[in-house]
């Protein structure tokens, strides 16, 4: 009994979280150059090109995005450090969205619109959170929404966003008509600017369609990304039902961050089910909602053989990096 509790603690410790990372770094060094397994995705923004078209040099985007991917898990950790939404001092999430993340070498190997997503909606993210129950705060309003615009411009996806977190602001208690007033300013900014500037031609203003990735060819190799998202929401649902009843108990301010990240999880995948052929663009912001609510479940359910749950979790990713190698 001892020797289990003792396992189950140590998933959480940050030697185990380095182990999972270099688990999943193996398997994308190993299995990255497998190049036609994950489909080729237009990134396409409102006024602006997407990312991969920006014929950044292989070794660069290959450095910017592995760097944009450890961001990505400092922001984590520095969410959970910060305001304590985990309710524990846990590594855990940092080693599963690793895990997640190895799942599409491909795309972490070049950058990508879903990395610059991910970095930016934690960033957003923060600095919501820390300013519960101070509406003054209107320039932290002003910065959270002029990202948001500004991402739009280069990915559509960016543009939900801007609803949910008004719904977030509520949340955290700073709305008010000043911040909602610096939002819109915020928003506006930026197309003042590209507009003003020249940058963006009015011309090239528009809204991609949206369209089903089931539609067209459904044949192994394509449907590969949608069935990982579908695991990993299943995963993400499955640990926000669980974590429902517990997160009453938390104080107000715990309680609006752990429903701002509910929020975020459910427009995440409502998203990719709408949007589907997007899908790489929300696919890491999926995997950090999912390795959060996964984490916040373990942290709320404590047991002496938590271990195995946990090792469970990390068998099926890797049941689905062996699937994809036979694809």
């Amino acid at each position: 009994m001892i020797i289990e509790e003792r396992l189950s603690r140590a998933m959480h410790k940050r030697a185990t979280a380095i182990l999972m990372v270099a688990l999943a770094a193996v398997y994308v060094w190993v299995t990255g150059l497998i190049t036609e397994i994950e489909p080729v995705w237009i990134d396409k923004g409102i006024g602006l090109s997407g990312l991969n078209e920006w014929q950044i040099p292989t070794g660069l985007s290959t450095v910017l995005n592995i760097g944009l991917n450890a961001l990505i898990i400092v922001l984590m950790m520095a969410l959970n450090r910060s305001y304590n939404v985990l309710r524990s001092l846990t590594w855990l999430p940092a080693g599963l969205f690793a895990i997640m993340q190895a799942a599409t070498p491909t795309a972490m190997l070049s950058l990508g619109s879903g990395t610059l997503v991910c970095v930016v909606i934690l960033l957003c993210l923060y600095l919501l959170f820390g300013i519960y129950g101070r509406p003054t705060e209107t320039r932290i309003v002003f910065a959270v929404f002029f990202l948001l615009s500004l991402g739009t411009a280069f990915q559509y996806c960016f543009a939900p966003f801007i609803l949910l977190f008004w719904f977030i602001c509520m949340q955290m208690k700073v709305f008010n008509l000043r911040t909602f007033t610096a939002s819109l300013m915020g928003v506006a900014s930026v197309w003042i600017l590209l507009l003003g500037f020249g940058i963006v031609d009015i011309d090239r203003l528009q809204m991609p369609s949206l369209h089903n990735v089931f539609a067209g060819d459904l044949s192994p190799m394509r449907l590969y990304l949608p069935m990982l998202a579908l695991v990993t929401a299943i995963l993400l649902i499955a640990a926000i039902t669980m974590n429902f009843m517990k997160a009453f108990a938390y104080n107000a301010h715990a309680r609006a961050m752990n429903g701002a990240l509910v929020l975020l999880s459910m427009v995440i995948v409502l998203m990719m089910v709408v949007d589907s052929q997007n899908m790489p663009a929300y696919m890491p912001l999926l995997n950090v909602s999912a390795a959060m609510q996964i984490t916040h479940y373990f942290v709320n359910h404590r047991f002496e053989r938590q271990y195995i749950a946990i090792v469970a979790v990390i068998i099926v990713y890797i049941a689905i990096y062996l699937r994809r190698l036979y694809l």
